[in-house]
């Protein structure tokens, strides 16, 4: 419906770098973990290329447009999809990184982001819509 599809697609997906520092205490001989800063950066899932964007949903078969058109009947390509707003356009990710470094990232890194939020989107849309 209208309102899955709004609520999937106009929606803030969040992804976290895990870090921290395993540091053993003399004293204690015990592990205590630190916290370091968390900086964050919000982004377009656009922003990131259009040619990460078609790499990420290769890999994951939701995103094949033979199922995407079930789940989609309106669309005409994915090119529409990825560039529509009413679609993956529409995504933001706030990207959070426990290192206390400015947030830049590889296209391998850009990838793994993409196929982790691109999973989360078939999930929800798989766990909601029913195929007629």
């Amino acid at each position: 419906t209208e309102s899955t599809i709004k609520s999937i697609f106009h929606h803030n997906y969040e992804y976290t770098f895990h870090s921290g520092r395993n540091i053993e205490s003399d004293i204690s001989k015990q592990i205590q973990i630190t916290k370091p800063s968390i900086e964050s950066r919000k982004i377009k899932l656009i922003e990131f290329n259009e040619n990460i964007l078609r790499k990420a949903m290769n890999r994951i078969s939701f995103y094949h447009f033979n199922n995407l058109v079930l789940f989609f009947p309106e669309i005409e390509s994915r090119s529409e999809f990825i560039r529509s707003k009413r679609y993956l356009h529409g995504i933001t990710i706030t990207i959070y990184n426990q290192d206390n470094e400015s947030i830049e990232f590889s296209n391998d890194t850009k990838l793994t982001i993409t196929t982790s939020v691109l999973n989360e989107i078939a999930n929800k849309m798989n766990a909601r819509v029913i195929i007629p």
